[in-house]
């Protein structure tokens, strides 16, 4: 077996949760709208951000490691928001492209150290 399989055969069991929400987009909108317009609809719809950070709050009750990783900064500093609110005494991890080395060594290191929950932004 080469080193590149073995470090996956190895690795702790890993749990991925797929929940689907669905979303109506607005009529006026039209057939095909811009997909800036889309993604600012899908970031602002308030019951599938709800239904996420619902989902987030659960995994973390049953001390497990959640993972979200949102495509823009806006969703992901309301995400943040809205668990913080369901889970006060979590403490919040966020990684994103403007962070220094520095700081992203000590999110890292304070990841490792607790287990936390991980806010990443898709894109760096």
């Amino acid at each position: 077996m080469n080193k590149f399989l073995s470090k996956f055969v190895l690795a702790p069991r890993i749990e991925v949760s797929i929940f689907e929400a669905t979303l109506v987009f607005p009529e006026e909108l039209g057939r095909r709208p811009p997909y800036h317009v889309l993604i600012h609809h899908l970031v602002q719809n308030e019951s599938r951000n709800n239904l996420i950070a619902t989902k987030v709050a659960e995994v973390l009750l049953q001390n497990r490691f959640p993972l979200l990783v949102p495509d823009r900064m806006d969703h992901l500093e309301l995400l943040e928001q809205l668990v913080k609110k369901m889970s006060p005494n979590v403490e919040i991890v966020v990684l994103e492209g403007t962070l220094t080395n520095k700081q992203r060594r000590a999110a890292h290191a304070r990841i490792a150290e607790l287990r936390l929950g991980i806010f990443d932004r898709g894109r760096f």
